[in-house]
């Protein structure tokens, strides 16, 4: 395995090609948990990666949509603070392996916000009565329930008190309220699944992040999962058959170590190999913005080269749509009210 074998790989693991997936729970459940700050950006990401995408593309949006709206999949924050696509059966363990570092990112904030745990507990109280019985609020409705009870939702202080309550697994995403987002309980939305301690749920992590998303670096992991180093080696290892069966090997490309599940080995040696090789050369994809192609590596060299990387990706953090061409990052694009407009490199 060479450096140049990466994009195509990467194009094959993210279902960008020759995708098997039919349903957008599919999608989401194969990429553990989708960047969604940007809330259509991330619906259209689950789009591309469903096998028929091609047939009808606002057909398929609003299959997408109507699946989010009936909670197949939930909008919360987890893995970093930010929203994230997650499947409703994998938020309580992803929340109970990720929520304790988030909160100790936000620790510092929430203080100098004047928030301590007892305020989080009265608001999760307050959030946990006004939404109970299948009601879904907006954020601006919530910030009147929570005034009406004494608690101060001024300034950055609801944003705060409502992220604690998703960390806390108190609330997720409801039902889209015209272009409005709502919240919902999320014991009503993703009843209990089945838990697990947290080396099992260490490596499903890791399998979920390498079998989607490889050929990735350890460094690759930590900036996706949020994990700390100790963990991410931890939950590597278990991957490698102490916890679950040895489906994920590595190899080193350019004096980096690079993790992807076994079946590339075989894809890559392969008689076929060169069939996907020309499909990647022939097809064009145009990426959303924050699309997990780009932001779920911390390394994006092998994808788009480092003259162009302020192109796609502001200083500020702003991941712009994106142009691939044979899985190298080619240019961007945007809607305007005359159509998409291409700016290549």
């Amino acid at each position: 395995m060479v450096i140049q074998d990466i994009p195509k790989l990467r194009l094959l693991n993210q279902q960008l090609i020759l995708s098997k997936l039919t349903t957008p729970k599919e999608v989401v459940q194969w990429m553990g948990a989708m960047q969604a700050q940007d809330y259509k950006a991330s619906i259209c990401a689950t789009c591309i990666r469903l096998a028929n995408v091609a047939n009808d593309t606002n057909s398929t949006y609003e299959e997408v949509e109507a699946a989010f709206n009936d909670g197949e999949f939930v909008r919360t924050h987890v893995l970093r603070p930010t929203w994230h696509l997650v499947a409703a059966e994998d938020i309580r363990w992803l929340l109970e392996l990720t929520a304790p570092r988030i909160k100790a990112q936000t620790h510092a904030r929430d203080i100098a916000l004047g928030l301590n745990e007892s305020d989080f507990e009265k608001s999760n109280a307050v959030f946990t009565q006004a939404l109970r019985g299948d009601f879904h609020l907006l954020r601006e409705e919530l910030a009147q329930v929570l005034e009406d009870a004494g608690i101060d939702s001024s300034g950055y202080r609801l944003a705060h008190l409502l992220m604690r309550a998703e960390l806390d697994a108190v609330i997720c995403s409801g039902a889209r309220r015209g272009m409005k987002q709502t919240y919902a309980l999320l014991s009503e939305r993703a009843p209990m699944t089945k838990q697990f301690n947290r080396e099992t749920a260490l490596a499903m992590l890791a399998m979920r992040y390498f079998t989607s998303r490889g050929p990735a670096t350890l460094k690759d992991f930590i900036w996706w999962s949020g994990l700390t180093t100790r963990d991410a080696r931890q939950a590597i290892a278990m991957t490698e058959g102490k916890i679950i069966s040895a489906e994920i090997t590595s190899t080193d490309i350019c004096a980096q170590t690079y993790y992807f599940h076994h079946r590339l080995q075989d894809i890559k040696n392969a008689t076929d190999w060169s069939k996907l090789d020309e499909i990647t050369r022939e097809k064009i994809h145009h990426l959303p913005a924050f699309d997990e192609y780009l932001i779920a590596y911390t390394d994006r060299s092998a994808v788009i080269a480092p003259a162009h990387m302020s192109k796609a990706i502001a200083s500020n953090g702003i991941f712009r749509p994106t142009i691939l061409h044979n899985g190298i990052v080619t240019g961007t694009w945007k809607d305007t009210n005359k159509g998409m407009v291409e700016s290549y490199f």
